[in-house]
């Protein structure tokens, strides 16, 4: 410009007098919201973890003006000041909206100074490079006013102020960043010029509930040279077996370091398999990692059946997600390790409760199978044999006539890889050993363990050097077991339970030889110290046992084979246990030959003997022995009543008792017995005088039968209830002191 009127020439707009037409500012326009489009494709398909900021910033920018293109001839090179304050849109983090205030000092060449200050609105759009870079492009528009000053006077007038350009930031912290501007803007009509603009930014403080989305959703992905790095991870070899195990019982450690000057918080590290996990195991560090420090933390997974599916080890991906928290920005780190699993079969012996593991009890075919010999031996044989000893003997004999084989792997015999703890052993589960109908001395023994647990007895695995073997429960106490069984020594009694010990191995003989010999080993090596007893369902507490997948058709004996087996094992143990019994009353029968009082007792014991054993004909020869030496012996006559209420025959037995009440009526047996039969027969009339008798005569005997007092179902509950129902009282004279 020559003149000052060429530089001022207002009158309600600006206009030039040379009469140039600036077509910078369009091109800023146009190349802006050219790189929207851009920006919005990359904002829809970059990862959504970027930095999060808050939606409102302010800026100070100082920078230089440079007079552009004609305007270097008039101008010289002047400064500004913008103070600016942006929206960034949450829905639309790319764009932001604001207003600037800006101020600049632009000399002329003669000495006079042209102050434009101006108020403009800005458009904007921002795209993240990395973590902590930003470019932008922007654009602004708005009113000014232009003062220059002269030496006689100043001319004020209002003007257009625009201009657009580029900007890099990069971001010291999520609230504060520093950058550089660079483009246009100009005074319509007036002034040209380039731009360079120093930044400091700063964010207002984000309140968390203003916010689209959580905090915990905003992650920046971790570089590998910063943040808290994974300084190692180590995991064990996985047995599919134990898959419940791993959920709160460690597959692993991992260490982690944090290289940063500053503690890191909320720290999660995640992992998933996929297939074999449903979702990710999370592992919350509640403590913070200091800068420098290492921390080490304990792996867990909680897989899915699906793992059983796995029939040869194998080598698979495991996903570990780290996140966490530094000066309140989350981070997240991602590493790939890789995992080896071991087949569904294998089990290490460093802990011999695993086998427990592989007690699956629920299987269908080891239920269909448990539930059906149960069934068929419950009515079979005597109660003075104990329910669970005889279920025993029917799954026993089920075992070895299905053709059950002991077979030793050869692969991977117990003998030695128990010696070896960490030996990788391959186990069978019962179902796949019913299959196979052969199995090792585990297999054997987590089958039998599985039968027993499927119709709810209690088993437990005995180890003795280079041996497995099972024992299973007794339903009755320890003192009743002393009282009742001969030979106790072949028994094992721990945890107030009284256990039968059994050889699973023993195929070819009966259930008395795989006993004892089971029992033999026991005492050998309890003796030594080098037997150990481990129940199923202390170890469950552990190691949980899983459920194969699938099912099978396992085509047993006929049950009438198996029951003629089991009948003629109850016989044999029978005989076993009352032949010394039966010695020993039959010398004192004959010691006391002279002496009839003592002859009948002793008689009547061993009639007695019989019947609770379930040997009804001998035990009837036995009591009419009595009745033929003493018509009126009142015992005699209630135990046969006592057979013939086992058959049942009620009214048979009734004619018994009332029998022996005629002979001395106040025997609390005959009472007894009288209203037991009366209640059976529903003669509720007769039951209630003959309990109220009985009340007076043995007080606890009543209480004993109480359901007696009761009718109908109410009754049956009772007497099911105490086990009343069940129980026969035998008219049995007590031996006085120093006599048998």
């Amino acid at each position: 410009m020559s003149s000052e009127g060429d530089i001022l020439g207002f009158e309600g707009y600006i206009h030039v007098v040379n009469k140039r037409r600036f077509s910078t500012f369009p091109m800023c326009i146009v190349i802006v919201f050219c790189f929207l489009p851009v920006q919005l494709y990359a904002q829809t398909t970059a990862v959504p973890d970027k930095p999060e900021r808050s939606a409102i910033s302010l800026s100070l920018i100082p920078g230089v003006e440079i007079p552009f293109g004609s305007r270097a001839e008039t101008y010289a090179v002047g400064g500004a000041i913008d103070v600016s304050i942006k929206y960034r849109f949450p829905a639309v983090p790319l764009l932001s909206v604001g207003g600037t205030v800006t101020y600049s000092l632009n000399p002329l060449k003669t000495g006079q100074m042209l102050s434009i200050a101006a108020l403009s609105g800005d458009v904007s759009a921002q795209f993240q490079l990395g973590k902590r870079f930003l470019i932008a492009g922007f654009a602004n528009v708005g009113p000014g006013i232009g003062i220059l000053v002269r030496e006689i006077d100043t001319v004020v007038a209002p003007g257009l102020c625009f201009g657009g350009g580029a900007a890099l930031r990069f971001d010291i912290s999520p609230a504060i960043s520093i950058g550089l501007d660079a483009g246009y803007s100009g005074f319509l009509g007036v002034y040209d010029g380039l731009s360079v603009h120093l930044c400091a930014s700063y964010s207002l403080p984000k309140r968390e509930e203003a916010s689209s989305r959580p905090l915990e959703s905003v992650v920046i992905e971790s570089g590998e040279n910063e943040g808290v790095q994974f300084k190692s991870i180590s995991t064990d070899t996985v047995f599919p077996v134990f898959h419940k195990y791993y959920d709160d019982k460690p597959i692993g450690t991992a260490e982690l370091y944090n290289i940063e000057s500053k503690p890191a918080t909320d720290i999660k590290l995640s992992l998933l398999i996929n297939r074999y996990m449903e979702m990710p195991k999370e592992m919350i560090i509640e403590d913070e990692i200091e800068p420098g420090e290492t921390k080490r933390i304990d792996l867990y997974a909680l897989f899915s059946e699906d793992i059983l599916e796995i029939n040869e080890g194998t080598k698979v991906p495991a996903e570990f997600t780290l996140e966490y928290r530094i000066e309140g920005q989350r981070y997240r780190k991602e590493r790939i390790e890789t995992v080896r699993v071991y087949n569904r079969n294998a089990m290490t012996w460093d802990d011999d409760r695993r086998a427990a593991a592989f007690v699956t009890a629920k299987d269908p075919a080891v239920m269909r199978i448990a539930k059906k010999i149960g069934g068929a031996v419950r009515s079979l044989g005597t109660s003075e044999v104990s329910m669970n000893l005889r279920i025993g003997m029917g799954l026993y004999e089920t075992i070895c006539l299905y053709g059950m084989d002991y077979v030793i792997d050869p692969s991977t015999p117990y003998t030695e890889y128990s010696e070896n703890p960490m030996a990788v052993d391959f186990l069978q589960f019962p179902r796949q050993t019913l299959e196979f109908g052969a199995g090792d001395c585990d297999d054997l023994s987590i089958l039998y363990c599985s039968l027993f647990e499927a119709i709810g007895i209690e088993t437990a695995f005995i180890t003795v050097p280079g041996h497995i073997f099972m024992a299973f429960a007794l339903e009755m106490a320890p003192e009743q077991v002393r009282n009742r069984f001969s030979r106790t020594d072949e028994l094992i009694f721990r945890n107030d339970k009284a256990w039968v010990p059994v050889e699973t191995t023993r195929l070819d003989g009966s259930f008395q030889t795989a006993w004892q010999t089971a029992a033999k080993s026991w005492r050998e090596a309890n003796s030594r110290d080098q037997a150990g007893f481990f129940p199923v369902h202390e170890a469950w507490q552990t190691f949980e046992p899983v459920g194969l997948p699938g099912d099978a058709s396992i085509a047993l004996p006929s049950e009438e084979t198996i029951l003629e087996h089991y009948v003629a094992e109850h016989a044999a143990y029978v005989e076993r246990e009352i032949f010394p019994q039966v010695e020993e009353l039959e010398s004192a029968i004959t010691q006391w030959q002279n002496n009839e009082r003592y002859v009948k007792r002793y008689i009547n014991k061993l009639g007695i003997l019989y019947a609770r054993y379930g040997l009804t004909d001998i035990a009837v020869t036995q009591f009419e022995r009595l009745l033929v030496i003493s018509p009126d012996y009142v015992p005699a006559i209630i135990n046969i009543g006592n057979l013939h209420y086992l058959k049942p025959d009620m009214e048979s037995a009734l004619q018994y008792y009332e029998q022996a009440y005629e002979i001395d009526p106040a025997n609390p047996q005959a009472v007894l017995n009288m209203a037991r039969c009366n209640h059976e027969l529903e003669n509720y009339g007769s039951v209630k005088k003959l309990y109220e008798q009985l009340s007076q005569l043995d007080r606890e005997l009543a209480e004993q039968f109480s359901y007696l007092d009761l009718r109908g179902e109410e009754a049956a509950r009772a007497a099911a209830a105490g086990g009343a129902g069940e129980i026969i009282v035998w008219d049995e004279e007590e031996d006085s002191g120093g006599e048998f």
